[in-house]
């Protein structure tokens, strides 16, 4: 774009990059502003410099050079002006006065030639509707004559009704941009000396406007500005309310699961632990944030190949989706199974964050070894049931004999003694036979009323040998006239003596072995408690399963306690288990009285 001083004095530019396309005369370039860095003094200071030359190339004493003047004084006005319509008003006014009339009107239009900016000065009335009138129609001045005449630098447009000769009615100017396009008009009626000279006055006026159309660009280019920036605040807002819209339904939507959520950086830090870690596991979450994930996994986990293997794939990030189940440690010390799936976010190829999901499955892998164990139990249930049918049989024999040797032995002699022990175990193993046959029943043997102190005295002789061999003392506490109970004293001497036998794996070096009989008004209540080394906690939950044995050496089946809590439930009681740490055990055993 090239410019002159007879048609640009001031370019106004948006950014420093519009400046390659401006060319200049030597004698009209005064000023070149980013409108978007100067301050209202700069601009004002450039159109001052330009219309002080505009009005040095006029004759300083005739009318234009006087009405320049006047129309300079108002540049001050019309840099004030906040707003366009501000702007418009205070140009309308000071055109209209420095120049002579009586009415001036401005009107702009859009890039559509439509009317869009309408500003109206008159001394002596207002129009009210002007404006609503006007607003949107062709782009054209607005006059309320009829026959337009060119003059000078704009338009005069002469009345309707004969006028004197050389009296004009109306001067219109255009306002002009850049490269000379027209988008507005300067009306000026009802010259006050109907014989003054209009159409000297037209260049003043059309340098004037020349400015103000300067001014109203500034206007339009700020606006811009504000606006733009009023849409990237708008935009960036809106953004951020999307983005914590979207972490509310996120941080909802993770607090309804029970699994443990986590997010990392690309590193591996904790950025994002939710509510459920604390809730399994017991830690405070905020003390985990920014720690890496392998770290926290190595110090909580069980040291085992699983854990250690978890750790180097997180450190290594060898994979980018993997799953490992390993034994975390609960702030209380107890052990829980988590399934861990963790999966490494890739862009471009490169890991910029982690992510995973811990879910606890100690209950399910639970269940399922009660399963497996149920099943085994079912099998096992009958492969017992065939064995103690065929163990069944010879013991039949075996009290048959006994019966008849006994009757040839004297009822003082030791051998009487001796063989009343043989039929008494003969006769156990037999019961023992038959619960391995009644194992998956629910009926119990025939009952009678007996006392619990005798059928403790039976048991205890039975383990005799075995408890001094084992350098065990036994004590019985048993209450005077203790009530007696309905039961089946085969099976509860051998609850008994499947208690004394637990007793004696638990003192291999020897101990005390105490056994209680008190009653309550409706229970008779039995103890059996030693001086071993006690039970660990974690065997406490599961002392009373089925195939459960936790000897050192040897083991068995694991039946013994199993069938012992089914004998007592049977019977309508129950039979519980202390184990302080380091103390021993204590079982407890409650029948209720037969009278009950």
């Amino acid at each position: 774009m090239h410019l002159r001083a007879t048609t640009q004095v001031v370019a106004l530019l948006k950014n420093e990059s519009e400046l390659h396309e401006f060319t200049f005369d030597a004698h009209g370039l005064f000023c070149v502003l980013n409108v978007n860095a100067s301050t209202d003094f700069q601009i004002g200071l450039a159109l001052q410099r330009a219309f002080d030359h505009a009005v040095a190339l006029e004759a300083q004493e005739t009318p234009a050079g006087r009405a320049s003047r006047s129309l300079f004084n108002s540049i001050e006005s019309l840099q004030s002006a906040g707003s366009l319509s501000v702007l418009l008003d205070i140009a309308c006014r000071e055109i209209a006065a420095n120049t002579g009339f009586r009415k001036a009107t401005i009107v702009l239009g859009n890039e559509k030639n439509r009317i869009q900016n309408i500003s109206f000065y008159s001394q002596h009335e207002t129009v009210h509707t002007l404006r609503e009138r006007v607003i949107g129609q062709p782009l054209y001045p607005y006059v309320t004559q009829t026959d337009v005449l060119p003059i000078g630098a704009g338009l005069s447009f002469s009345s309707a009704r004969p006028q004197a000769e050389g009296q004009m009615q109306a001067i219109v100017i255009p306002i002009e941009r850049d490269g000379g396009v027209v988008y507005g008009f300067v009306t000026l009626e009802d010259p006050i000396n109907e014989k003054a000279d209009i159409e000297s006055l037209s260049w003043p006026i059309a340098k004037l406007l020349k400015l103000v159309s300067f001014l109203i660009e500034t206007q339009r280019l700020r606006a811009d500005y504000r606006n733009r920036n009023m849409d990237s605040e708008s935009a960036l807002i809106e953004r951020n309310t999307e983005l914590r819209m979207a972490q509310e339904r996120f941080s909802r939507l993770v607090s309804l699961t029970e699994d443990i959520i986590y997010m990392t950086d690309a590193y591996g830090r904790i950025t994002y632990l939710n509510d459920s870690f604390s809730q399994s596991l017991g830690y405070v979450r905020e003390n985990f944030i920014g720690q890496s994930i392998h770290k926290i996994i190595s110090e909580l986990s069980n040291e085992n190949e699983q854990s250690k293997q978890l750790v180097e794939t997180l450190e290594s990030h060898s994979k980018d989706r993997f799953t490992q189940e390993i034994e975390i440690f609960t702030k209380s010390g107890y052990r829980r199974s988590f399934r861990i799936t963790h999966h490494w976010i890739r862009q471009g190829g490169d890991i910029v964050a982690g992510q995973g999901l811990m879910r606890d499955v100690t209950e399910p892998n639970e269940l399922r070894n009660r399963l497996a164990r149920s099943e085994r139990f079912e099998i096992a249930g009958k492969l017992a049931t065939g064995v103690a049918h065929e163990i069944n049989n010879p013991l039949q024999a075996i009290s048959s004999h006994l019966a008849g040797i006994a009757g040839s032995i004297n009822s003082d002699s030791s051998a009487a003694t001796s063989m009343d022990i043989v039929s008494d175990s003969v006769e156990r193993i037999r019961l023992l036979t038959r619960s391995m046959m009644d194992l998956q029943r629910s009926e119990s043997l025939a009952r009678s009323i007996e006392s619990m102190n005798t059928v403790v005295e039976k048991s205890i002789a039975l383990m005799g040998p075995q408890l001094r061999n084992c350098n065990i003392e036994v004590r019985v506490e048993a209450e005077p006239d203790l009530p007696k109970c309905r039961v089946n004293a085969g099976e509860i001497s051998q609850v008994l003596i499947n208690l004394i036998l637990n007793a004696i794996d638990a003192m291999p070096s020897g101990g005390n072995l105490t056994i209680t009989t008190v009653s309550d008004d409706k229970n008779v209540i039995v103890k059996v408690a030693d001086t071993g080394k006690g039970i660990p906690p974690d065997v406490l939950e599961s002392l009373f399963q089925p195939f459960m044995s936790f000897r050192e050496q040897g083991g068995g089946l694991g039946m013994g306690l199993y069938m012992s809590q089914n004998i007592i439930r049977q019977h309508g009681g129950s039979i519980e288990v202390e184990s302080p740490p380091g103390r021993g055990a204590v079982f407890t055993i409650t029948l209720p009285i037969a009278n009950n």
